[in-house]
């Protein structure tokens, strides 16, 4: 398990952090993290890079998938750990566009939060109208990262298609170009997790004009999880 959450880990962060965009930028570039933390730790770390990096400037969490009012919790309880508390999060949408219910492990949250440990400073702002309201009133363009499903960023679009004037960039972390092999078994392409959620929602995101750009993230994704393989293979 450690060792396939390092590999999916270090893919999300050469995805990101090896962009030419993110290595060329002079100053922080804003950033919404839309995630469905907490039924796997790849989440967390990712969270944790996105705070701590000087590279970035995070202007918001927002969650989804199942029970977001515990992943929500989750994401501000470490937040505040790392004294960035001042960073809003939002909950946002439990269902997939098509209202299809989104399966929770079971364990998200152990380990972190204490048995019913209630964390104050969620935001009640849904989490597509916090999108909005950042991307509207950002004058920077806004990049958003999406480690779990796009039911959220696809709401806000689809709410305020307009925002989208504001927005530099999607980056997400999704999608096979091949099918691969999990715990012994043969996974068809079209059921990656993230995608397979929430496939209305993944369709409307992709149809924007800057769409073509996922690929080359895939293509980046696949380069680096190759070279990462051989060195955890040593």
């Amino acid at each position: 398990m450690f060792c396939r959450m390092t590999k999916v880990l270090c893919t999300a962060i050469a995805a990101i952090t090896l962009s030419s965009h993110l290595m060329a930028a002079s100053k922080p570039i804003p950033l919404i993290l839309d995630t469905d933390i907490g039924t796997d730790v790849d989440d967390a770390y990712a969270l944790v890079l996105a705070a701590r990096s000087p590279r970035l400037d995070l202007r918001a969490v927002t969650t989804a998938y199942g029970n977001v009012a515990l992943r929500s919790t989750i994401a501000r309880k470490l937040l505040g750990m790392m004294g960035k508390s001042q960073v809003p999060v939002a909950s946002g949408l439990e269902k997939a566009l098509d209202g299809h219910e989104i399966k929770m492990g079971g364990w998200e949250g152990k380990g972190l939060l204490a048995e019913a440990e209630e964390v104050k400073g969620v935001s009640p702002t849904p989490a597509p109208d916090l999108i909005i309201q950042i991307l509207s009133g950002s004058n920077q363009k806004v990049t958003i990262a999406s480690v779990g499903g796009l039911s959220n960023v696809a709401m806000a679009l689809k709410m305020k298609p307009e925002v989208k004037m504001n927005l530099e960039r999607i980056v997400i972390m999704g999608g096979c170009v091949r099918p691969f092999i999990l715990q012994g078994k043969r996974i068809p392409d079209h059921l990656e997790t993230n995608l397979h959620h929430d496939v209305d929602a993944a369709t409307l995101v992709l149809q924007r004009p800057s769409a073509s750009e996922f690929a080359w993230k895939l293509n980046l994704a696949k380069s680096a999880l190759s070279k990462i393989q051989k060195v955890l293979s040593k």
